[in-house]
């Protein structure tokens, strides 16, 4: 009986925070190639834009993309340390992470805020 209500459980969990971040594109969907442009997060020069205006939103939707990008491939993941850096007014976010216990990799995304369009009349 308690695998069955921690089960229950998981899905709610689950569920709740599908609804949180609504915000956020599903994977594959034209919406995702507008909201997550750029390159393979491999360097800065091939970083992930993220297109939002709202700064908030910017971990939810680096963490949202790497699930999507990695446990999509049946790879798990841990983010092992974030660091924000500046290159010419520009800023990033470099993401240390440890896929399936053994390989580390960075993914860098370009969160630099597109200002102009959040200035209204």
């Amino acid at each position: 009986m308690k695998p069955i209500l921690i089960m229950i459980g998981l899905i709610g969990l689950l569920l709740a925070g599908c609804a949180v971040h609504s915000y956020l594109p599903f994977y594959g969907t034209s919406e995702w190639n507008r909201f997550y442009t750029g390159g393979d997060g491999s360097n800065t020069e091939a970083a992930v834009v993220i297109n939002t205006s709202d700064d908030k939103k910017t971990v939810d939707a680096e963490n949202h993309y790497l699930t999507n990008m990695l446990t999509n491939q049946g790879n798990n993941y841990v983010v092992i340390n974030r660091t924000s850096y500046n290159i010419n007014g520009r800023i990033f976010d470099k993401l240390d992470v440890v896929v399936n216990q053994s390989i580390q990799k960075e993914y860098h995304f370009d969160v630099t805020m597109p200002r102009a369009q959040t200035v209204r009349k």
